[in-house]
């Protein structure tokens, strides 16, 4: 059986990270059978990131190749009959959402004053004394510089919390009219979509982001839809 590592539910979430939770909700979404290891600590993983997957003798990092080794092995139809202007747009969403809108989850969780102290009381439980605060406070530096290296750590954070909030309405514009990204039956790329949304609007953890998802109802109810077909019991 595969077994997929990642970090595990935290913070009202079945899944802290967004990464983990598009690669469990694809493997939901095609009745891949495998089971769940979580850790905390990224660093055990191939290429010091979470998720990754252990298949017979492979390891797989990456969620992006997870699913592509996910679709080659099992022969999982993922154009599921669209077009090829359909497919690209959700590719292009979900670049988006990974390599823009991450960057401002990331500030928002990790960076922003407000919301430090929850992700360092996280990251401390099970850790011994000294050792959790210190991990936090590495990782935590470790992110800023990071956000700098990307650009988005320059800007002010109401700039940053801007541009997050554009991201969020562009995802309300390719979901209007439909119930799932492209169309009426979830796509691979609902996987990727439905994980940065519900890490944003699912979450006890309070921000801008939060704020401006709430107030675009196409977003809760998509959220409210891919949780009940894919998480049904809030697991």
């Amino acid at each position: 059986m595969i077994k997929l590592y990642r970090f595990g539910p935290g913070l009202g979430l079945p899944e802290l990270s967004p990464f983990c939770m598009k690669v469990e909700t694809f493997m939901r979404m095609f009745d891949i059978q495998h089971k769940s290891q979580f850790i905390r600590n990224p660093q055990a993983g191939p290429n010091g990131k979470l998720p990754f997957i252990k298949a017979e003798d492979l390891l797989i990092a990456d969620s992006f190749l997870i699913i592509d080794y996910l679709v080659e092995r099992f022969s999982l139809d993922i154009k599921q009959g669209l077009s090829a202007k359909a497919l690209a747009s959700g590719y292009m969403m979900c670049r988006m959402l990974e390599e823009h809108f991450y960057w401002i989850m990331m500030y928002s969780r990790w960076v922003d004053k407000t919301n430090w102290p929850v992700i360092k009381s996280l990251l401390m439980e099970n850790m011994p004394p000294g050792v959790g605060s210190f991990i936090s406070l590495m990782t935590r530096g470790h992110v800023k510089r990071q956000l700098l290296a990307q650009g988005l750590g320059r800007h002010k954070p109401e700039i940053i919390y801007q541009l997050g909030c554009r991201d969020l309405s562009t995802v309300a514009d390719l979901l209007s009219g439909s119930p799932f990204l492209l169309g009426e039956e979830p796509s691979v790329y609902d996987a990727t979509a439905h994980a940065f949304l519900a890490g944003t609007l699912c979450t006890t953890f309070p921000s801008p982001l939060q704020q401006h998802a709430q107030s675009l109802p196409i977003l809760t109810e998509y959220c409210e839809r891919m949780n009940q077909r894919y998480y049904p019991e809030g697991e």
